[in-house]
Formats: C-alpha cells, sequence, structure tokens
C-alpha cells in the first residue's frame, strides 16, 4: 500500500469529530476552566481582547525534528477533515482551532521538566469556552452527537448557575508567598557568557547572540496555574497572555512579542528589542545607539524574510516605545500583504527565531544557544498560538513565561548581546523582565 493510500485509509477509519458550538452565559475564563470535567487546559487572551479557553483533549496533532512545521500542517488537515461542525442560534464564536506550540528548537524537550511538551503540539480541547464583542460561546467535540448535545446542556446550566450565583475567586500575588531559589545564574558565568559572545562579535563571526537563563523556585503552596494567568491577564491587558497545560505542567506568560497573524492574504509581525527600566525614560532608550542598533537587527532581517513573500510591506523609519509595567522596548511594527495565501505555520516556520530571541546570524547563533547554555529553553521563547482549517492563525513568542509544575517553577529570561552591551547591565534587564511572573506567583511585586 502506497504512503498516500494509507493516509487515506487512516482518514477515513478514523471516527468522525462532532462539534457543537452554542451561544453561553458570561463568566470568567477561569471559572469555566473550574467547571469543565477535562484536567488538561488551555488559556488564551490576546490584546485585541477577544479571549478563548479550553479543557481536556479531543484530538491532537504532534511531530519532532527538523520537519516538525510541515508535519503538523499535514496532520492537520487531516484531523479538520474529520470534523462536522454544528452551529445553533446566533453564535458569535470563531472556527475551530488547533492550539499549542512549537519547541525553541528541535530536542529542547528531551529532559524534565518539558518532557510532555515535545518538539510540536497542537491539540483540539475537548471543551472550549470564549467571549468576544459578540458575546460568550460554548464548544464541545465528542465522538456522538447526542451524548455531546446532552453534555453541553448540562454545562450550559452550570454556567447559567455560576453567572447568576457567582463565586468569589482569590487573585494571586495579594500576599507574599515564601520561596526558596533551587538555582539561578551566577554573575562570574554570566559574565564570562558575554564575553565570549563579544569575543565572537569581535571575529565577525555573529553581531548578534541572545543568552537566556532560568531561575528555579520553590514555593510553600502548590501553583494554581489559572490563578497566574488570572493575574498576568490582571497585570499585562496589552500582552499576549497564555496558559498551556500537559499533564501537571503548565507553561504561563504574558509576552508583549507577535510572532505573526494571518487573516487571508494580510499579515501583521513586529520587531521588538532593546530594553530599558521605565525609571530612565523612553527618551534614553531612543537615544541608546546600543538599543537602536539591536533593534535594527531584527527589523532588517524580518523584512528580509517577509518581502519576497509579499506584495507589500509597510515598515515604519522610526520605532516607537513599548511600554510595559517593569521594561521598555523598542518597537516596529510590520504589516504586509502575501502574493498568496501562505498557512501561517509555513510563515512561522519562516520567522521563528527572530533575531529578538535568537541572533543574527541565526545559524550561529542557534548553535551557540544549543552548545552553551545549561539549561534547556524548552519552549521559551518560541512560537506557541492558534490556527484554523483555512491557515488563519496568530503565534506569538513565547518570553515573559515560566514552566509550573507542583511548587517548583522556572522563570526564563533572556538579553539579546552585542558589540558594546555591558555584561552587568544585561543580566540587570533579565532580572527585571523575570519580574512579571515572579509577581505574578506572589513571590514578589
Amino acid at each position: 500500500m502506497t504512503g498516500s493510500a494509507a493516509t487515506a485509509l487512516r482518514a477515513k477509519t478514523a471516527p468522525d469529530l462532532h462539534v457543537l458550538t452554542v451561544p453561553a452565559p458570561v463568566v470568567s475564563l477561569r471559572r469555566f476552566i473550574a467547571l469543565a470535567p477535562e484536567p488538561d487546559s488551555v488559556l488564551w487572551a490576546p490584546m485585541e481582547g477577544h479571549a478563548s479557553c479550553g479543557a481536556g483533549i479531543a484530538a491532537e496533532v504532534g511531530a519532532a525534528g527538523p520537519e516538525r512545521f510541515a508535519w503538523v500542517e499535514q496532520r492537520a488537515r487531516q484531523l479538520f477533515a474529520r470534523t462536522i461542525e454544528r452551529r445553533q442560534g446566533d453564535v458569535a464564536a470563531p472556527p475551530l482551532r488547533l492550539f499549542g506550540g512549537f519547541a525553541f528548537a528541535p530536542g529542547a524537550t528531551t529532559e524534565e521538566p518539558w518532557h510532555e511538551f515535545g518538539d510540536a503540539r497542537f491539540v483540539l480541547p475537548t471543551w472550549s469556552y470564549g467571549y468576544c464583542d459578540g458575546g460568550a460561546w460554548l464548544r464541545l467535540i465528542s465522538e456522538d452527537a447526542a451524548t455531546g448535545a446532552k453534555a453541553v446542556e448540562a454545562m450550559l446550566e452550570a454556567l447559567a448557575d455560576d453567572e447568576r450565583s457567582p463565586r468569589a475567586e482569590s487573585e494571586p500575588g495579594t500576599s507574599f508567598v515564601p520561596a526558596r531559589v533551587i538555582s539561578e545564574v551566577d554573575t562570574e558565568d554570566w559574565r564570562h557568557l558575554v564575553a565570549t559572545i563579544q569575543q565572537a562579535i569581535t571575529d565577525e563571526r555573529c553581531q548578534k547572540i541572545v543568552a537566556a537563563h532560568c531561575k528555579t523556585i520553590d514555593l510553600a503552596r502548590a501553583i494554581d496555574h489559572r490563578s497566574v494567568f488570572s493575574r498576568l491577564d490582571e497585570r499585562y491587558p496589552d500582552c499576549h497572555r497564555f496558559a498551556l497545560s500537559f499533564g501537571d505542567a503548565h507553561f504561563v506568560g504574558a509576552t508583549p512579542e507577535r510572532l505573526v497573524r494571518r487573516d487571508g492574504c494580510a499579515i501583521v509581525t513586529e520587531a521588538l528589542a532593546g530594553s530599558i527600566a521605565p525609571s530612565l525614560g523612553a527618551q534614553a532608550l531612543l537615544a541608546s545607539e546600543k538599543d537602536r542598533r539591536e533593534q535594527q537587527l531584527v527589523v532588517h532581517t524580518i523584512a528580509a524574510v517577509l518581502e519576497p513573500l509579499c506584495k507589500e510591506l509597510e515598515i515604519p523609519d522610526e520605532p516607537a516605545i513599548r511600554q510595559l509595567r517593569h521594561v521598555l522596548h523598542l518597537e516596529t511594527p510590520i504589516r504586509g500583504t502575501l502574493h498568496k495565501p501562505m498557512h501561517v505555520v509555513d510563515l512561522v516556520r519562516a520567522l521563528h527565531p527572530t533575531p529578538a530571541v535568537g541572533g543574527v546570524p541565526t545559524d550561529v547563533s542557534l548553535r551557540w544557544i544549543h552548545n552553551v547554555e545549561t539549561t534547556p529553553r524548552g519552549w521559551y521563547a518560541a512560537p506557541v498560538g492558534w490556527f484554523d482549517a483555512e491557515g488563519d492563525g496568530e503565534f506569538v513568542v513565547a518570553i515573559r513565561s515560566a514552566l509550573m509544575q507542583g511548587r517548583r517553577a522556572h522563570v526564563y529570561a533572556g538579553a539579546g548581546i552585542v558589540r558594546d552591551s555591558r555584561a552587568d547591565a544585561e543580566l540587570e534587564e533579565t532580572r527585571i523582565k523575570q519580574k512579571a511572573l515572579l509577581g505574578a506567583l506572589g513571590v514578589s511585586d
């Protein structure tokens, strides 16, 4: 039997997935996850205000190795072909979406605590719930339409009861949570890393490398990833908030950086690089030659990738200031119109990793990260997001993030090292960036 015939046979014999989507009462994402009967969950709140979450895994696709992007796209097509969708009433719900992401590099998840995530993993949640300007919606995926309809009725009753009698929800970080540091970067080791990178720059082997490290802490009590997500949602409404749970491991973040969004032939991305503490002021960042040069490396690399793919590409001449709670960034928004529709996963493959999280040139920086960094990045600084059957979707760069398991949290941060970087200043920058997750964990403000 040929490969194509075998694929067709598997698609034919796999059970259909019945998708029922209905209007729903408005409750918080966290409350819906608490009501849902499935343990694994995904929460997603992009900047535009549309929020959604899922519980359980009705189906999933995954892949490993250098061809993981192509395999995910192919397997997703086969999975979407098995779905039979029905909508009831006037429901303002998005199309069916796969949620998940890719590891920073193939093989970056072979060790704990990242083992459950893999090189690429995307799920169709059994239960989905969300809201936007058009109202709230509920979705269930099942193998039996009649049984699914009864389960949806029961969930709607539970949501209606919750809406009538909402329960108080405690937020994380309202009181200090004692924590013990298990491991973090040593100052002298960091200085040595920076000096090594700068010597490579002097030798003209590279122009920039992003060095990352991880702070691992144990908290006094088990971590509720829903509470951490809620706190991030409250504190960082101008960032993309996400939480992906596989088993007892939870990857949570509030990232300011979109990798790419595709809607038909329209695409949106951005160059985000260069950082400074808010207390030093926006003018200091705009006047910094070092940060402007670092940011231009990102702009030029993204433009070089997208120009052959686009008939129109809009890139402002000057960067703007992106102001966050603990840090300021230089940001250049980039918009384009593709010559023809491309699957968003193909765009992700072309763009990842940008110089904002990898370096210039890409191959040199990736070798350095693989050979020198002592802690695997897993999905840190990797593409995380969603896509639908039409190939539309949105991916963010999973910075300002942490992996949580039990009472333990691994909080990641990185800094772009260029010729005139100062090691101690770059280390302080990474500690400022870690404040977002440490604050959400209740460890610090």
